[in-house]
């Protein structure tokens, strides 16, 4: 293991300090770590090597997202902002102002890091894919010869200022950008927009960007805010043919379960309905998990009526709670069926059954099924049908086999068996061995 001291005592000029540790010869690379790479040259594309990858990407359906600045005193900021930019797409290309360029635009005394080391900080971040410099005090022409998908700028840059805005706009004359504000830091846009019917190349539709913003509503809610409010805006811009789409979420407090409250059962415990749906006290607010309820409690059988929903109407703070309200109606517990019919081969036959819900107090049902045929030509119940055109299929039937067939069956299921959604089930079946001959 490599293993170097360096003491600084006394020096006050920094010039000497810096030369002091140069001599040193630092590693920057520990070799006890292999995974760690000294520097990333792959990521360092020209701009010829950049309008390959750009035309490879079209060529396999995947988007391109393309963002610039000079990264020059790298903050958290600009972490955040990289991050949100590669959820917007699949390709993050990120343009660095060369140095000539930052003395241009900041001034003699910029930069403060040279260009090398700031396309080697930002080339080692894992959501960049590839970095590019460039000379001209803006990227417009860069964007020009690139011509992205996406193009992200930080939330202080309006879209009129964004520099090569009107270039992505003219790509293909629709929809030109698609931007979600709102919900940064909170949602990334990529799970926002990863089921929307609209995307950037689409014909502008009023209807699928209604349907856009409630699917980006539910996915919202579907991720612990509640209260999740989508606010949506367009723009068509009639001489180049394309619409500018933007969606501003409010996501509000996001908050997780406090309780879930039961109403309208009578003969069914609470602890049943609590039993039988995916919400528990602890848990992220979904409102998947609401539907999913409310479907569950209907597929037992018990329940006439079932609504699932927010006891709350507003939330104060942050990482709130709220309290689930299900409110259901018992149906009958207790079911009779009769039913009657004819066959060629079983003369007429008859079946009834006797059902019960909640047995036991848990939900459980117990069937009762019984079921009867060769009715009027099979003894004991025999009234000479099988000698006549009703039920003539028996006529040539050995009297040792021409009886009443009958099958009673008694089932037991239960509604919850480990997993929720797995039922189990007892059943017993008994009937005689009389058949029709083959």
């Amino acid at each position: 293991m490599y293993s170097s001291s360096l003491t600084l005592a006394k020096i006050s000029d920094p010039v000497k300090i810096v030369n002091l540790i140069k001599s040193q010869a630092l590693p920057i690379e520990n070799a006890a770590f292999p995974c760690y790479r000294l520097y990333v040259p792959g990521k360092l594309k020209s701009r010829a090597e950049l309008r390959l990858v750009r035309a490879e990407a079209k060529r396999q359906g995947r988007s391109v997202v393309f963002t610039n600045g000079c990264f020059d005193l790298l903050h958290r900021g600009h972490v955040h902002m990289l991050r949100e930019a590669k959820a917007c797409g699949d390709i993050l290309i990120v343009a660095i102002n060369s140095d000539r360029s930052v003395k241009t635009i900041k001034g003699p005394n910029r930069p403060v890091l040279p260009e090398t080391d700031r396309a080697e900080l930002i080339a080692a971040m894992e959501m960049v894919d590839y970095v590019v410099l460039f000379d001209e005090p803006d990227p417009y022409n860069l964007i020009a010869a690139l011509n992205p998908d996406v193009l992200v700028k930080g939330g202080d840059w309006s879209t009129e200022k964004i520099i090569g805005a009107d270039v992505v706009e003219r790509n293909g004359g629709r929809g030109a950008g698609v931007a979600v504000g709102g919900a940064v830091g909170l949602i990334p846009p990529r799970q926002l927009l990863g089921d929307s019917p609209i995307a950037v190349g689409d014909p502008f539709s009023r209807i699928r960007f209604g349907w856009a913003a409630d699917t980006i509503q539910a996915v919202a809610r579907d991720r612990g805010y509640p209260f999740a409010e989508v606010y949506r805006s367009y723009d068509v811009n009639e001489d180049s043919l394309s619409a500018r789409i933007g969606f501003d979420v409010q996501p509000g407090a996001r908050a997780r379960v406090d309780s879930v409250i039961v109403e309208g059962t009578n003969a069914i415990a609470p602890s049943v309905v609590r039993r039988m749906i995916p919400i528990h006290r602890g848990d992220w607010y979904s409102q998947r998990a609401l539907y999913e309820s409310q479907r569950d409690l209907y597929g037992l059988g018990v329940f006439g009526y079932v609504n699932v929903g927010l006891a709350d109407s507003t939330l104060q703070g942050q990482d709130s709670s709220v309290a689930i309200r299900v409110q259901v109606a018992e149906a009958r517990l207790h079911r009779v069926r009769a039913g009657a019919g004819f066959g060629t081969v079983d003369c007429f036959r008859a079946l009834t059954s006797w059902s019960a819900s909640n047995v036991l107090g848990g939900g459980r049902e117990l069937d009762l099924t019984g079921q009867v045929s060769k009715l009027g030509a099979g003894a004991p119940l025999s009234a000479g049908l099988q000698n006549s055109w009703l039920c003539g299929a028996l006529k040539d039937e050995p009297t040792e086999r021409l009886k009443v067939n009958y099958n009673l069956t008694a089932s037991f299921q239960e509604p919850f068996l480990f997993p929720r959604r797995t039922r189990g089930s007892l059943s017993r079946s008994g009937r005689p061995r009389s058949a029709t001959q083959a």
